[in-house]
């Protein structure tokens, strides 16, 4: 009676398809992870910016309209300690593009967590009678709304 060989090469063959079942199921559920986790991130940008734009256009609105307290109101109370409203009234008389521009464009947006609170800081190009004026805005969310918390002009 002939012995018969083992038959090894049947058994490797289940055992790496089991294997490499389990790698392709790793690796789509990361996959699938990271793509909920992008969604979700998206997500949370999209409205974050929405609203923080909307404060931001606001704020321009008031400063086209002359209404200046309003506008200083906006901000928060940080600005208004590093800032007073005279010293306000004369940034935005000085920068006649505040208040005369005939369009807006926001060109950069970066939304950042510091101390523990959304910090949002848009880049806008208003166009006027006088040119074209950079100028950015760092918004800060006070837990019910996006509030101006530096407005610079280079």
């Amino acid at each position: 009676m002939r012995p018969v060989p083992p038959r090894f090469a049947a058994s490797n063959t289940k055992v790496i398809v089991i294997i490499l079942a389990c790698l392709a199921a790793a690796v789509l559920i990361g996959v699938l992870a990271c793509a909920g986790v992008g969604y979700w991130a998206f997500k949370k940008v999209t409205n974050e910016l929405g609203d923080a734009q909307t404060a931001a256009d606001t704020f321009f609105e008031q400063l086209k309209a002359g209404q200046l307290q309003p506008a200083f109101q906006g901000t928060t109370s940080a600005f208004q300690g590093r800032q007073t409203f005279a010293e306000f009234s004369a940034f935005v008389a000085a920068n006649p593009n505040l208040t005369g521009h005939t369009s807006r464009a926001m060109t950069e947006f970066k939304l950042n967590t510091v101390n523990g609170g959304n910090q949002m800081r848009l880049h806008y190009s208003l166009s006027g009678p006088t040119g074209a004026t950079d100028c950015t805005l760092i918004l800060l969310d006070e837990g019910d709304s996006w509030k101006i918390d530096r407005f610079t002009v280079p």
